[in-house]
């Protein structure tokens, strides 16, 4: 946000990748974090405003971002590829998952068809009030358990079908909007809404 002695974000030419030591964090109070790269690597991630992770930024289908550590924007999460071209949003976990908002929008989602989250660890939403937006999850690797949570007005939107291991419990008072034909699988576990 150029305060600091930092320099406000500008043009990205897209070739580089930013990547995080397993078990470094990055946190900002008060502050906004805008991460970006061609593959992006975090570990644990803390905004006190909004996050925004932005991988595949020069659009050729080929980023990937690597979840090591637990997300948290306090005023909302935004994982998304570059929406140019044929970007895909590919995202793989690298140990258990927490992203959290709170009381804010949680999405993960591109406007190309091919999103997905993978890996076999257990991954954890909660957008507090907040509405939820999800690509198709487990569709490579089935991830180990699925936990999201949202309360009041928030809705949840299902963008792809979702496969895990053990457990899937979606726990909402809004609607769960499905964003096209959605399969849910729980392959020795419960799945509950």
């Amino acid at each position: 946000d150029g305060t600091g002695g930092l320099p406000a974000f500008g043009a990205n030419d897209g070739a580089g990748d930013l990547v995080m030591s397993v078990g470094t964090t990055l946190t900002a109070p008060n502050g906004t974090i805008d991460v970006s790269g061609e593959n992006v690597t975090l570990g644990g991630v803390t905004s006190g405003t909004a996050l925004t992770v932005t991988n595949n930024v020069d659009a050729d289908a080929d980023g990937t971002i690597t979840l090591t550590g637990d997300l948290r924007g306090d005023g909302g999460v935004t994982i998304t590829a570059a929406e140019a071209g044929t970007a895909k949003l590919d995202i793989d976990l690298q140990g258990d998952i927490s992203i959290t908002a709170i009381d804010n929008a949680i999405s993960i989602t591109t406007t190309n068809a091919d999103h997905d989250i993978d890996g076999a660890f257990a991954l954890n939403i909660n957008a507090g009030t907040g509405a939820i937006t999800l690509p198709a999850i487990g569709d490579n690797t089935a991830v180990e358990s699925l936990t999201v949570a949202n309360s009041g007005a928030g809705t949840i939107t299902l963008n792809g079908n979702i496969s895990a291991q053990q457990d899937i419990a979606f726990t909402h008072e809004g609607d769960v909007i499905l964003g096209g034909d959605v399969t849910i699988t729980s392959n020795d576990g419960a799945a509950t809404m």
